[in-house]
């Protein structure tokens, strides 16, 4: 019989101890219903946590069950919690730690271990002091940030693998990263992956709560999650025990009431697994708060702003096919002090929305080419709403069409 490296088995020994003490093996414990279910989830959240907004009790506690129903979702949301020292946003990365499925709690993880940890569990991943990426830094993020953002950009989605070169020569090595994150920071990430979250903004605690989490406490509750994520594993629970419900939403039903596809897609999950009335209304009215703020940040941004100049020109001249960068540089207001070249910066914002570019018959101005089908379109996109929806026709069956010009709401 080959002896064993003495060295290698106690290592193993450690890995397997670190492992169970991360992934603990637990019983599962029956619960009477979802409905008796979430709100001692949510009781939790409230106890070992000050949140300035009540609401995120309801996303924290949605976002539990969900954890444990990933396997029934094309996408998921990120949570990011935002906010100075000491305002609570490790201690709530620390419950979804205890709470959620398969959870596992950094501040310093490579790239190549979340790859091998989500392809394996698709489990929850949660990243504490996001700071240190140094994505706003003079010297822009660092090659470890650089090698994270790929991760958690195609890790929303369903399908969208990360595919890497193997280093023996040999096929591809392909990464499915999909799976439920969470991360807290002291500063804003990166547009790209703030578009793919749910952000939580932060305060100092105000109310006292305890100075530790009470473990063991948990255990009765962690043992109903297990018992929660079995049943929807296996679709069926043994007679006596709550069974698993059917989706009653389907997405785009979610997005008509929310009117945005993205925020639809990122509060879609926690909605259907939330069991109670006053939660999923919680969730919609969040849901349509971020609908909102992001509409105001994308009008108030430059290209929104030059959006403006663009309807009010457009309206102002009788709603031509044709404006020209003249006119759209004479209307607007709104330039810094170190933009030297106006006509130049403002095609650049012209490119930005996607206006093709063009010019008069012999000769004439510069411009771009305009139709109120586009124009209606970048309107809602950017919620100014100097075009008004017109209602549909008879009930939901109609179309819908816009009513050109008058006066903004």
């Amino acid at each position: 019989m080959e002896r064993q490296d003495p060295e290698r088995l106690a290592w193993k020994a450690v890995q397997d101890r670190i492992r169970s003490e991360l992934f603990p093996v637990r019983n599962p414990v029956r619960y009477e219903s979802e409905e008796q279910l979430y709100p001692m989830v949510r009781d939790t959240f409230e106890t070992f946590w000050d949140p300035p907004d009540d609401r995120y009790l309801d996303v924290g506690s949605s976002c539990v069950l969900f954890s444990q129903r990933v396997h029934q979702f094309n996408t998921t949301p990120y949570l990011f919690v935002h906010g100075p020292p000491d305002s609570g946003k490790s201690r709530f990365l620390d419950l979804l730690r205890l709470l959620c499925r398969d959870a596992l709690k950094s501040s310093s993880i490579s790239p190549a271990a979340i790859y091998q940890f989500l392809t394996e569990t698709h489990g929850t991943l949660l990243v504490d002091e996001t700071d240190t990426w140094g994505v706003r830094s003079r010297q822009g993020p660092s090659e470890r940030t650089q090698e994270l953002m790929p991760i958690l950009n195609s890790g929303y989605r369903r399908g969208d693998h990360v595919i890497r070169a193997n280093r023996e020569g040999g096929k591809p090595i392909y990464y499915d990263t999909f799976g439920f994150k969470a991360g807290a920071g002291t500063e804003q990430w990166p547009r790209t992956l703030l578009e793919r979250c749910i952000v939580l903004e932060m305060n100092e605690n105000i109310r006292p709560i305890p100075a530790e989490i009470n473990t063991k406490a948990l255990e009765p509750l962690q043992g109903m999650l297990e018992m929660y994520h079995e049943i929807y594993q296996l679709g069926r629970a043994a007679s006596g025990n709550p069974q698993p419900r059917e989706v009653d939403l389907e997405i785009d039903e979610l997005r008509d009431q929310i009117g945005d596809n993205r925020v639809a897609e990122l509060y879609y999950g926690p909605y259907v697994c939330c069991p109670t009335a006053e939660g999923r209304q919680t969730l919609l009215e969040l849901a349509k708060e971020t609908v909102t703020a992001r509409g105001e940040a994308r009008a108030d941004s430059d290209v929104g702003q030059v959006l403006e100049s663009i309807l009010s020109v457009w309206l102002l001249h009788d709603m031509p096919d044709f404006l020209t960068i003249e006119d759209l540089v004479t209307w607007h207001s709104d330039y810094s002090t170190n933009v030297k070249d106006r006509s130049s910066w403002m095609g650049h914002k012209l490119s930005k929305l996607g206006f093709s570019r063009g010019r008069q018959s012999h000769g004439g101005p510069r411009g771009v080419i305009v139709s109120p089908e586009k124009l209606i379109r970048l309107d809602r996109q950017f919620r100014l709403y100097y075009l008004h929806p017109r209602p549909a026709v008879s009930g939901t069956s109609g179309t819908s069409g816009t009513t050109l010009g008058g006066e903004r709401p």
